[in-house]
């Protein structure tokens, strides 16, 4: 059972980091266009 329960852990910790990261990579996506989309405003 302990073994299972170590298993089960591991894969909550490894979602968790997981969705984190994925978390973080949109975030600095939307920043990025964002960014983008103010330097083709000062552009034009």
């Amino acid at each position: 059972i302990k073994k299972y329960l170590i298993g089960y852990n591991e894969k909550y910790l490894l979602l968790c980091i997981v969705k984190f990261i994925f978390l973080k990579t949109i975030n600095s996506y939307k920043y990025i266009s964002n960014e983008i989309l103010q330097t083709d405003k000062r552009l034009n």
